[in-house]
C-alpha cells in the first residue's frame, strides 16, 4: 500500500520524529483525512498495523495449518494473522525500523494483544477437533482456548523481540520455531 511504503521510506530517511502524517500523506499522494481511513496513527502505518475486525483467522487458506500439533498450529495462526502480506524487502525494512526505534515495539505488542483476543473462535475450533479435549465442557474448552492463545501470544511476542534484536529478517520460519521452542522448553522446565 502506498501509505505504508511512504511511511517506511520517510522514517528510514528522516527518522521517527520527523516523519509526520502530513509528510506520509503527501508522499503517498493522498489527503491526511484519507490516511486516517486506513490507520489510526503514524506508528500503525509505519508498522503496517491495521485495525483488528474480529474475523482474523476465519479466512485462512486451506491447509495453512497443515498437520501441525496444537501449539504449532496456534503459533502459525498468530503469525499468519499478523502477516500483512509484505514482501521480504518490506519486512526487512520494518525490522530495521524496530531496531532503530525500539519504542515502536510497544505498539506492536498492543496490536498483538488485539489479534490474540480476536482468534479465540478459530482456536476454539482447533480444540473442539482435538480428542484430548473431548471430555471438557463448552466453557472449559473456551477457557482452554483463551489460555493457549495467551501462552502462544506471549511466546510470539518474546520470540519477535529476540528476532528483531538478532537481525534475522529473511522469513518468519525462525520466529515460528523460536516461539514454539520457547513454549516447549518452558513447559518441560515447570512440568
Amino acid at each position: 500500500m502506498r501509505l505504508e511504503r511512504a511511511a517506511v521510506t520517510l522514517v528510514l530517511r528522516d527518522g521517527l520524529d520527523r516523519t509526520t502524517v502530513d509528510a506520509i500523506s503527501e508522499l503517498a499522494e493522498v489527503s491526511p483525512r484519507t490516511f486516517f481511513n486506513y490507520f489510526e496513527s503514524k506508528d500503525a502505518c509505519i508498522l503496517g498495523l491495521r485495525e483488528v475486525d474480529g474475523g482474523e483467522g476465519d479466512a485462512l487458506p486451506a491447509g495453512a495449518l497443515g498437520d501441525l500439533d496444537l501449539i504449532e498450529a496456534i503459533v502459525r495462526l498468530l503469525l499468519l494473522t499478523l502477516d500483512t502480506g509484505q514482501s521480504r524487502g518490506a519486512r526487512r525494512q520494518r525490522m530495521e525500523i524496530l531496531r532503530r526505534f525500539p519504542e515502536l515495539v510497544g505498539d506492536l505488542v498492543v496490536h498483538m494483544t488485539k489479534v490474540v483476543s480476536s482468534l479465540s473462535g478459530p482456536v476454539r475450533r482447533l480444540i473442539d477437533g482435538d480428542p484430548r479435549f473431548a471430555s471438557l465442557g463448552a466453557e472449559e474448552r473456551t477457557a482452554t482456548a483463551e489460555l493457549l492463545l495467551s501462552i502462544c501470544g506471549s511466546a510470539v511476542r518474546v520470540a519477535m523481540r529476540d528476532w528483531v534484536k538478532g537481525g534475522s529478517f529473511d522469513d518468519t520460519t525462525e520466529l515460528e520455531r523460536g516461539a514454539v521452542s520457547l513454549i516447549r522448553t518452558t513447559v518441560q522446565r515447570i512440568g
